[in-house]
């Protein structure tokens, strides 16, 4: 294939945290933007250039995916029942604190597989990277995937909307290495995940081009004994 030819490798990996929500899931609360936030905290990716090609990372996946949203959230609430007496019951906002955990996991699991593309970031390798003649640019998205009923929650002159959508994101806040780090969570519906695959079949598609364009245009090697 093209990409073979031109030996551009370019994929995307799935981490799904799978949550069977009885009740609706509602994201509030935009975050901020702040303009001296490194936008490599946002996207969990590993780029591998050879010597002498150019290429804009944030033209990639970024681009495609981030750059231009608005909508992206830091916080999250769901709903539960709650007994009042013997026959009645409510239903009330709810955090639930086990969904941490599970941002957790699959932020660990990307965080793992970059750190095994890139060198243990604990050790006196932390600069290292593949270097060869291949140019990769791979990018790992954690997903939190519920069955339906996902809304976003606007408040804007004080006045409040609340939206039915099929995917959205949420910002999730960690440590790594003893160092914070912020990664976005791609919440979406089974519906919304059907409607999301082949939009990220034609960013893949979208990136390897630029990447071969990118190899095309390979700066030629200067002769330092000239």
């Amino acid at each position: 294939e093209k990409s073979e030819k031109h030996c551009v490798f370019t994929k995307t990996y799935l981490v799904f945290e799978m949550k069977n929500n009885l009740h609706p899931v509602v994201l509030m609360t935009k975050q901020e933007f702040h303009p001296n936030t490194p936008y490599e905290d946002e996207l969990k990716e590993v780029v591998t250039i050879p010597e002498g090609i150019f290429y804009n990372q944030r033209e990639g996946y970024y681009e495609n995916l981030l750059q231009n949203e608005d909508c992206i959230y830091t916080q999250y609430c769901s709903f539960k029942e709650k007994n009042i007496n013997n026959k009645n019951k409510i239903v009330i906002a709810n955090h639930p604190e086990n969904w941490l955990s599970g941002f957790a996991k699959i932020n660990q699991y990307c965080d793992e597989a970059i750190d095994r593309w890139l060198g243990d970031r604990t050790s006196n390798n932390y600069l290292y990277q593949v270097i060869d003649e291949y140019f990769r640019h791979l990018l790992f998205i954690p997903i939190l995937l519920i069955n339906d009923n996902l809304y976003e929650l606007d408040v804007e002159k004080n006045e409040v909307s609340l939206r039915k959508v099929e995917s959205s994101k949420l910002v999730y806040n960690y440590h790594l290495h003893n160092e914070p780090k912020m990664s976005i969570i791609f919440v979406m519906t089974k519906k919304g995940l059907n409607q999301f695959l082949p939009k990220m079949r034609a960013i893949e598609k979208n990136v390897e081009d630029k990447m071969i364009n990118s190899k095309d245009k390979k700066f030629p090697k200067i002769d330092e004994n000239s």
